[in-house]
C-alpha cells in the first residue's frame, strides 16, 4: 500500500492517530518550496513545516486558502493552481481531521477481519503496488462471498499481485492481493479509519442550496450524496461553485421533496475529485438546536432503518426481557422482577423525556421488537450500555442474523457519539460472557498498553438489605467530613488507574457528583453519591462511596451500587461494618438490595456474608469515546459471518442469545 508521506510524520502521535492539530484549519496545503514556487492570488504562507537547519531546497511551507476580495476568474486559476499540484504529488492537503492508523499482524484477527470481507462482499479499489486509492491506477473492486476480487473492466487490466482497500463499517482495509482465490489471509493488513461519524447513502432527492458566502452570483443546487450526524457531502463542480476546504457557508438548506428544510450553517471540509460526478465536497455542519434535534431523527432514520429510539414503551421492554430468557439470569425468574415492574415504566417514562441522561433503543421484524438495549450516563462524561436482550424464539428471516445486534449497538453507541460531554464508554461483561468478552474485552486489550483504555476484573455481589446487621464495637460509621474525603480521593486516585477514577465520577477531590446529580434532577430522576467512612481511634481506616440511581432504571440493581476501599492496613477488617451501614442506607430508601462491586482483591469474604447472591466475577471496561468508531468495527467484524461451509478462514463467532452486562448463570450466555 501507499506509504504515508514522511513529512508528514510530525503530526503521528504515540496513541496510533495522526492528527493535523499543528495546523486547525480545513485547507491547508504543505509541498517543497522549491517545486511550490510563488503562490497565486488567494494563497498565503502559514509558516514552515520541518527544521529551521534545512536547506532552502529541502525546507517545507503551508499555504493557506483565503479566497476572499478574489475575481471568480482569479479565484477558479489559483484553485486549479492547487489541484494541479495535488494530482502531481508535489502538494498534501492537511485537512483538520484525525486519522486512526493501525497495523494488524496477529493471524487470528486477520483471518478474522478476512471473514468479515467476504461475508460482507466488501467494496473498494485495486490498483497497482503503492498507487493511490481513485488514482489513474486504481481500479474498482468488489470481493465475492467465494474469495475472489471483482474489477471494474472499465478500469482496464491489472497484473497481480495488487494492492486492495476494502470498505469495513468505520476503516477501509489495506493490504496485497496476488489476484487469486483467497487459499490463506495475508500478513499484515492496515487499518485506516479517516472519519468519526459514520455515512450511510443520502435518500433519493436530497439536496443542499445556498448561495456562495463570497460572490451571491454563485447559487448552489447541489445533490446530497452521503450523510452522517454531523455532516454531508455533495455531488457537484467544486471549480465552477469556487468550493474549497475551509470555506464558511452560511444560510444552508437541506431539503427533500415534501419535507421541511432544515436551515443551518456548514464548513466545507474536503473537496475530492470524481471521474463520474465531478467533485465530492465535504461538508460539516453547525445546526442551532432545534435543527440539530431534526436532523439527528432524520439521519439516524438513514442510519438505522430498523432500530428506533425512544419510541417504544415501557411494555414493550418488559415483553422483551420476558420472552428473550432476560429475567432468568443469576438463577432468577420473571416473578422476582414483578414488584420492579411499576417503578421500572416510571424510570422508563421519565428516561425518554431526558435524552441527556440516557435512551432506550429497540430494533424490530416486520412482525415485532426483537431485541432492546439502554444506554444511561449514570456519571458525568460516562455511558453505559445494559438491558441488552434478543428474543430467540421463531425470529424471521429478515432478522435472524447479526446483523440485528450491529444495528442495536451501532445506533446505540452512535448516539453517544453525539452527546457533547460524552468521553468515556463503561461496559460491565461477566466472564462466562463468551460473546461479550470477544466484544468488549478483547478489543480492550488493544489499547491497554497504550494507556488508551482500561480493564478491572472485579466480583458482583447482591446485597439483601434486609439482613440484620452484626454488632459492631471497633469500628465507628459516619459520614465522610471534608478531611477525610481529601484523604479518600487521595488513596483512590493512587490505587485505581486513571481512566477508572475519572468514568466513575471518582475524579474530584471531594468525590462530588454534582453536575450528574443536577442533569438527572432537571428530569425528575433520582441521582445521589453518599460517603460513608470507618474510623478506628478516630481516624479513618476505610470507605464506602455509594451510587444511588433512580428505582428501576436497573433491574438488577446494578446501578445501586457500593464500592470500598481500605485507607489503612486495617482497611479490609471495617467492610463489613460499612456494608451493615450501606443495608440500612439502601433500606431506608425502600431498596430491597444493592449491588457491591468488590475490585479488591483482599477482600474474600464478601461472597460469605449473608444475604449476599454472588453473580459472579466480571470485567469493568472503559474506553474513551474516541475509540468509539473502533469499537463499532470490531462488532462489525464479529457479526459478519458465511457459513461455515464457505468459510475459507475458518474463523467463526457464535450467534450469541439474550446478551446483558451482568450476569447470566453458569453455563450460558
Amino acid at each position: 500500500m501507499p506509504a504515508a508521506n514522511p513529512k508528514q510524520e510530525p503530526w503521528l502521535d504515540t496513541s496510533g492517530t495522526r492528527t493535523s492539530s499543528a495546523f486547525p484549519t480545513p485547507g491547508v496545503i504543505v509541498g517543497a518550496e522549491s517545486t511550490l514556487g510563488s503562490e497565486p492570488p488567494g494563497l498565503s504562507r502559514v509558516g514552515a513545516v520541518e527544521g529551521k537547519g534545512e536547506p532552502a531546497a529541502d525546507q517545507w511551507v503551508a499555504l493557506g486558502i483565503d479566497l476572499r476580495g478574489l475575481a471568480p476568474l482569479d479565484a477558479r486559476r489559483s484553485l486549479a493552481w492547487v489541484q494541479e499540484r495535488l494530482a502531481r504529488g508535489e502538494a498534501f492537503r492537511l485537512d483538520e481531521h484525525e486519522e486512526e492508523v493501525e497495523l494488524i499482524r496477529e493471524q487470528p484477527r486477520i483471518a478474522q477481519v478476512i471473514e468479515a470481507l467476504l461475508a460482507r462482499e466488501a467494496r473498494g479499489y485495486a490498483m497497482r503496488i503503492g498507487a493511490d486509492p481513485g488514482s489513474t491506477h486504481s481500479v474498482p473492486a468488489r470481493l465475492t462471498a467465494g474469495g475472489t476480487v471483482l474489477l471494474d473492466a472499465r478500469g482496464g487490466p491489472l497484473e497481480a499481485p495488487f494492492d486492495v482497500q476494502l470498505e469495513g463499517f468505520h476503516s477501509v482495509y489495506q493490504f496485497q492481493w496476488s489476484g487469486d482465490p483467497v487459499a490463506a489471509p495475508p500478513d499484515t493488513i492496515v487499518r485506516v479509519r479517516r472519519r468519526r461519524q459514520r455515512r450511510a447513502r443520502a435518500p433519493f432527492r436530497l439536496r443542499a442550496r445556498f448561495t456562495h458566502p463570497l460572490w451571491d452570483a454563485i447559487q448552489v443546487n447541489a445533490a446530497i450524496h452521503d450523510v452522517s450526524l454531523e455532516g454531508l457531502s455533495l455531488d457537484t463542480d467544486a471549480f465552477r461553485d469556487l468550493l474549497y476546504p475551509g470555506l464558511v457557508l452560511r444560510d444552508l438548506e437541506i431539503y427533500w421533496k415534501g419535507g421541511m428544510p432544515i436551515r443551518c450553517g456548514a464548513m466545507v471540509r474536503h473537496v475530492t475529485q470524481h471521474a463520474h460526478s465531478g467533485h465530492r465536497v465535504g461538508l460539516s455542519l453547525d445546526l442551532p438546536p432545534l435543527a440539530a434535534a431534526l436532523w439527528q431523527r432524520e439521519v439516524e432514520g438513514v442510519l438505522h432503518p430498523h432500530t428506533l429510539r425512544g419510541g417504544h414503551g415501557a411494555d414493550v421492554f418488559w415483553e422483551n426481557y420476558t420472552a428473550s430468557g432476560y429475567f432468568n439470569l443469576s438463577g432468577k425468574n420473571a416473578e422476582d422482577f414483578t414488584g420492579l415492574r411499576s417503578a421500572f415504566e416510571r424510570a422508563h417514562k421519565k428516561l425518554r423525556k431526558a435524552p441527556h441522561v440516557g435512551a432506550a433503543f429497540a430494533f424490530s421484524s416486520e412482525r415485532r421488537v426483537e431485541s432492546v438495549a439502554h444506554q444511561v450516563s449514570p456519571w458525568e462524561g460516562t455511558w453505559v450500555l445494559y438491558h441488552f436482550s434478543r428474543r430467540p424464539d421463531g425470529r424471521p428471516l429478515s432478522a435472524a442474523g447479526d446483523d440485528a445486534l450491529l444495528d442495536l449497538y451501532s445506533h446505540a453507541y452512535e448516539y453517544v457519539q453525539q452527546q457533547p460531554r460524552a468521553q468515556y464508554l463503561v461496559t460491565y461483561v461477566q466472564k462466562v460472557a463468551r460473546f461479550s468478552s470477544l466484544i468488549f474485552n478483547d478489543l480492550t486489550r488493544r489499547y491497554l498498553v497504550s494507556g488508551r483504555a482500561s480493564m478491572t476484573e472485579f466480583r458482583a455481589l447482591e446485597m439483601a438489605t434486609d439482613v440484620p446487621a452484626k454488632p459492631n464495637d471497633r469500628f465507628e460509621i459516619g459520614p465522610a467530613r471534608p478531611d477525610e474525603l481529601l484523604l479518600t480521593s487521595a488513596v483512590i486516585r493512587h490505587s485505581r488507574p486513571k481512566l477508572y477514577v475519572d468514568a466513575t465520577g471518582l475524579g474530584q477531590v471531594d468525590l462530588g457528583i454534582d453536575p450528574t446529580v443536577a442533569a438527572w434532577s432537571t428530569s425528575g430522576l433520582e441521582r445521589d453519591r453518599r460517603l460513608l467512612v470507618a474510623r478506628h481511634g478516630g481516624r479513618v481506616v476505610a470507605a464506602a462511596v455509594i451510587d444511588i440511581v433512580e428505582h428501576g432504571v436497573h433491574l438488577f440493581g446494578l446501578f445501586d451500587m457500593v464500592r470500598l476501599f481500605p485507607v489503612s492496613s486495617l482497611g479490609h477488617l471495617a467492610f463489613g461494618a460499612l456494608l451493615d451501614e450501606t443495608r440500612r442506607l439502601f433500606l431506608s430508601l425502600g431498596r430491597s438490595r444493592f449491588a457491591y462491586f468488590c475490585d479488591d482483591t483482599e477482600d474474600r469474604s464478601g461472597p460469605q456474608r449473608a444475604g449476599t447472591t454472588d453473580l459472579g466475577e466480571a470485567t469493568m471496561t472503559i474506553l474513551p469515546v474516541g475509540l468509539l468508531p473502533e469499537l463499532l468495527e470490531h462488532v462489525y467484524v464479529l457479526t459478519s459471518r458465511r457459513p461455515a461451509s464457505g468459510s475459507l478462514s475458518g474463523s467463526e463467532v457464535p450467534a450469541p442469545r439474550a446478551l446483558s452486562e451482568l450476569p447470566p448463570p453458569q453455563g450460558a450466555e
